[in-house]
C-alpha cells in the first residue's frame, strides 16, 4: 500500500500568507498593548480574547478557566469592557453563562449580536 500526497500550491501560499498575516497582527497588537495604561492582568485577557476564532464565542467564565483564574469572571469582563482596540480584540465573541452578557463598544447588545450573527455564530 503506497500513500499518494498531493500538494496543491496555490493552497500552501494561501496557508503561508494567512499565518504571516496572524503572527503580524499578534506582534502588531502586543506593541499596542504596550502603549495602554493597563493592568497585566487586563492584557493577559485582551491577548486571550484575541485567540477565539470567528463564528466562535466563550463565556467570561470560560474565559477566566482558561487564564488560570476560575473565579475571576467579574474581572475578566470588566476587562473586556475596558477594550481599548476592538477592531483587533473581538470582545463581542466572549458572552454571559446565561445570555449574551453586556457590550461596550458602539452600537451596545445590538451591535454585538449584529458581528455574531455576521461571523455565523447563531443567535
Amino acid at each position: 500500500m503506497s500513500l499518494r500526497l498531493e500538494i496543491n500550491a496555490a493552497s500552501v501560499t494561501r496557508g503561508v500568507s494567512k499565518l504571516h498575516i496572524n503572527l503580524m497582527t499578534y506582534k502588531y497588537l502586543l506593541h499596542l498593548l504596550n502603549t495602554v495604561d493597563a493592568t497585566p492582568f487586563q492584557k493577559s485577557v485582551w491577548l486571550k480574547t484575541y485567540e477565539i476564532p470567528r463564528g466562535t464565542v466563550v463565556s467570561y467564565k470560560t474565559l477566566a478557566k482558561a487564564m488560570g483564574h476560575p473565579k475571576a469572571f467579574r474581572a475578566v469582563a470588566n476587562a473586556l469592557a475596558k477594550n481599548p482596540f476592538p477592531v483587533l480584540i473581538p470582545c463581542h465573541r466572549v458572552v454571559a453563562t446565561n445570555g449574551i452578557g453586556g457590550y461596550s463598544g458602539k452600537g451596545g447588545v445590538r451591535q454585538k449580536r449584529k458581528l455574531l450573527k455576521q461571523e455565523g455564530y447563531p443567535i
